[in-house]
């Protein structure tokens, strides 16, 4: 077991979770226990999407629905933080040098959100060779770095940092109006790339 880390909170974590999906969450706190990550770690309880009332056109279900809400919910409750916020869902893995990494991206770029894990539906073959020398600097000499994704179509909202000056600007942008069109991280995807 790693012991738990030390260092001054430069953001405070949250994985959404349903209060049925008790697995999930006795797995992740697990995975927060190994990594000494428990004191900076909370579960925030999802919104069910089958308990919300009827009414709007969705093309979406109920549970797409309950975990946009439930992204947008947490965003807004943490509107006035003083440090940065990671957002995870409840099966997503923490890398064991997040904690190392994290600290030096934050404070030397200027940023809103950035995502340690997305899904690339696509890719270009110059986006994917840029990828390639990254991962490949990743595990050579461990440099980590970031990668602007506007222009690279992307889905997924499973981990990813808020600047604490941002959250209210991500807040209002995510919104709800993405109910009647797209699930929500498709709806930061076309923020992202407009």
């Amino acid at each position: 077991m790693v012991g738990e880390q030390q260092s001054p909170a430069l953001y405070q974590g949250f994985y959404i979770n349903l209060r049925e999906s008790v697995e999930r969450d006795r797995s992740m706190q697990t995975h927060l226990q190994a990594l000494g990550l428990t004191s900076r770690y909370e579960r925030f309880e999802a919104i069910r999407g089958q308990d919300l009332p009827a009414g709007q056109l969705s093309p979406l279900n109920a549970g797409s629905i309950g975990c946009g809400l439930s992204h947008q919910r947490l965003l807004d409750s943490r509107r006035d933080a003083d440090v940065h916020l990671h957002v995870l869902e409840d099966d997503a893995e923490i890398l064991p040098d997040l904690p190392t990494w994290f600290p030096a991206l934050a404070e030397h770029h200027s940023w809103d959100l950035i995502y340690s894990d997305v899904y690339f539906s696509m890719l270009s073959p110059q986006v994917f060779q840029q990828f390639s020398r990254l991962i490949k600097a990743y595990h050579q000499q461990g440099s980590v770095s970031l990668v602007n994704l506007r222009g690279v179509p992307f889905v997924g909202a499973t981990s990813y940092f808020v600047n604490h000056q941002s959250i209210g600007r991500v807040a209002d942008l995510l919104g709800t109006d993405w109910i009647s069109r797209c699930k929500h991280d498709e709806h930061i995807n076309n923020l992202v790339q407009t």
